[in-house]
């Protein structure tokens, strides 16, 4: 679980120091048919949006797909790509309230 969230931290350090990433973890029965791991990301904007990311194992792909640096980081990236659709969804509204 560090490893995914120091790979998902070091991407978003990047664009803002102040990342905070708890992490919840199960273990023995209470992980039930669970064979991997997974992470969900979340950010909230100043309009009290949020926004969401994830990202996990999976037995279909490679081992260095599955690693856990590889999908932190992955969630992180995703995470970064929907604040980013998000803003371009809202900068036709803004682009209309700066030309009044």
């Amino acid at each position: 679980m560090n490893r995914i969230v120091s790979q998902a931290r070091n991407v978003l350090n990047d664009y803002i120091p102040d990342v905070w990433i708890y992490t919840d973890l199960n273990k023995g029965s209470r992980q039930g048919e669970s064979s991997g791991f997974a992470v969900s990301l979340c950010a909230e904007t100043n309009k009290d949006c949020f926004i969401t990311a994830d990202d996990g194992y999976d037995e279909h792909a490679s081992a260095e797909d599955n690693l856990p640096e590889n999908v932190g980081e992955r969630a992180a990236l995703r995470l970064l790509d929907e604040i980013l659709y998000v803003n371009i969804l809202e900068l036709p509204s803004k682009l209309i309230e700066w030309s009044r």
